[in-house]
This record gives structure tokens, C-alpha cells and sequence, in this order.
């Protein structure tokens, strides 16, 4: 005689046959039956209880607890918040060997909460439960692997995806008389991170900006570049010159490309003008003079390129 095999609600008795293919077709149609909102887990088991599918409509979510160190010492984790995150893929993407492992507030469930909240100060993970109840056991020791195949076979887990994007900052700066700017963004870091679940920074980095975005940016931000386009054997070509910064009372010079002299000699028109000891142009604070010299050394730079 063939063995027999138990359908379970929830670790309820509902149902024997003596088919295993027939018990597991049956478990599906019973939850295609329920409730769309009511949640639950049928399972199929052998005459030994020996689990060996699982058909549910359960997530497995997960609960990710904030904590921050605090208290008179500093060494008091102190409750921040909690996040829920939904890990059902990742679990059942994991070994047969590490899903009955699992442990709350072990570091075997807080990698599984790293994977998908980003959290730089203490914290703790619980998600056996969940584990528990997807599959329709009392304790993950239970999950077996043609359990586990079967689950995931049916929900078709996926692997998360790695992206780059690239994003544009504006960064507003106080600036103490004597301190460089350009030395600033030189030496700037960055560190970003995510504040929605399912998504964390792996990493980050600076890079140069495109000719689109350096002309872009000249045009935005009149304290960090500017740019002369120039037509040159048919192709444009961005010639990039960093902002020339005096100390006292020229500030940034705006737009100065357009007050150079062109390479035919003659003055080009702009909002400034040259004269025998220096020039005019207009900058945030207003009509400035720079002087003769370094006027020479701009209209050299440029009309020798």
C-alpha cells in the first residue's frame, strides 16, 4: 500500500491522500480557494511527517529594529525605529544548510537585513517567524530541502539587480576668509545612503563631469568654471578655464570669456571692457577692476589656443 500523505493548514490537520502528486495539486487548489486577503500555508507531509512540498500566499517579511548608542557611557543601544522588509526572495535563494540556521538577533538574520535596510549604527533583525510560517513549521530545523525546492520552484525567487546611477549635486559652503574652495572639492568625500528599503549603496565615487555637464555647470554655478566654445576645423571644441579668484575686492570674474580680444585683434562686445591699465567686467558683487597683467594673461591663454 502507498504511503500516505497529510494536507495541513497552518500545521492543522485538512486532508490525507495516498498520492503524493495528487495531495500537492490539491494543497494548490485549497489556497486558489481562500480568501484573496486571508494568508496561510498549506503543506504536504509524508506518513513520517516528513515535509515535502509548501504552497502558500505568505511573504516572508522581516523586521529590521534601529537602535543608537546613547545613555550616560555611550554603550546603551537606544530604540530608533523599526523597518519591515520583505526578504521572501532572498531566503529562498539561500542554501537549504544557512535558511535552517537562521537565528534572530544573530548575525545569520542581521546580513539578510543588511541586504535590503541601510542602518550605520546597532541593530538587531528578527525574521525566523516569518520563515516559520511561510513554510507552515514550528521551527526552521524542519524546512526540508525538497520543501525548499518546491517553494522556490513555485514563487520563481529573483536575484537583485545592480544599477549605477548618476546624479548632480549643489552643494551651499561657508567659506572662512583665507580657505580654497578649489582645495575643498579636491579633497571632498562622499557617502550616500539610502533611506528606502530594497535599495542600498554599495558604493560610490566621484567623476569628472562630461563637456556637457562642465558647460552646464560654468553656466549655473558663476564661482566654479567657465566656458569658451570655439569653432575649429568644423568641430566645436569646450576649452575649460578654472575661475581666476583674487583676494580683495575682485571676487569671481563672470562670464570673462566673452571679454577677451578675438584672434583678429579686435575687442569682442561684452558686458565689460578693456582699458590701458586693466579692465572692467561684471562679477556677483558688481563691475570690478582686474588688472592690465592679468587681463594679458587671460586674452594670451585664450587666443593662443
Amino acid at each position: 500500500m502507498s504511503d500516505l500523505y497529510t494536507i495541513k493548514q497552518d500545521g492543522n490537520y485538512y486532508n490525507e491522500l495516498q498520492d503524493l502528486h495528487t495531495a500537492i495539486n490539491l494543497a494548490d487548489d485549497f489556497l486558489g480557494s481562500m480568501p484573496g486577503a486571508e494568508e496561510t500555508t498549506f503543506t504536504v507531509e509524508n506518513h513520517e511527517g516528513y515535509l515535502m512540498a509548501v504552497v502558500t500566499n505568505r511573504r516572508i517579511i522581516g523586521a529590521f529594529t534601529k537602535q543608537q548608542w546613547g545613555g550616560r557611557k555611550g554603550d546603551e543601544a537606544i530604540h530608533i525605529g523599526e523597518e519591515s522588509f520583505d526578504a521572501t526572495d532572498t531566503i529562498l535563494l539561500l542554501p537549504h544548510k544557512e535558511i535552517v540556521e537562521l537565528d534572530d538577533n544573530d548575525e545569520s538574520s542581521d546580513e539578510i537585513g543588511r541586504l535590503h535596510v541601510s542602518w550605520s549604527g546597532p541593530f538587531f533583525v528578527r525574521i525566523v517567524d516569518a520563515v516559520c510560517a511561510y513554510f507552515g513549521v514550528t521551527d526552521v530545523e524542519e524546512i526540508t530541502p525538497e520543501a525548499l525546492a518546491y517553494a522556490k520552484a513555485r514563487a520563481n525567487p529573483q536575484q537583485p539587480k545592480e544599477q549605477t546611477v548618476t546624479l548632480g549635486f549643489k552643494l551651499q559652503l561657508r567659506v572662512q576668509p583665507g580657505a580654497s574652495v578649489h582645495d575643498c572639492i579636491q579633497d571632498m568625500g562622499c557617502t550616500f545612503t539610502s533611506n528606502s528599503v530594497g535599495v542600498v549603496v554599495l558604493s560610490s565615487e566621484r567623476i569628472q563631469p562630461s563637456q556637457t555637464d562642465a558647460d552646464e555647470q560654468a553656466a549655473s554655478q558663476p564661482t566654479h568654471y567657465i566656458g569658451k566654445l570655439k569653432e575649429r576645423n568644423g568641430e566645436q571644441e569646450y576649452i575649460h578655464l578654472f575661475r581666476f579668484v583674487a583676494d580683495d575686492p575682485v571676487r569671481f570674474i563672470d562670464n570673462i570669456a566673452s571679454r577677451f580680444y578675438d584672434e583678429d585683434g579686435g575687442e569682442q562686445d561684452g558686458d565689460g571692457y578693456a582699458f590701458e591699465s586693466g579692465a572692467m567686467v561684471v562679477t556677483p558683487a558688481g563691475y570690478q577692476e582686474i588688472s592690465r597683467d592679468l587681463y594679458v594673461q587671460l586674452h594670451g591663454i585664450v587666443t593662443g589656443l
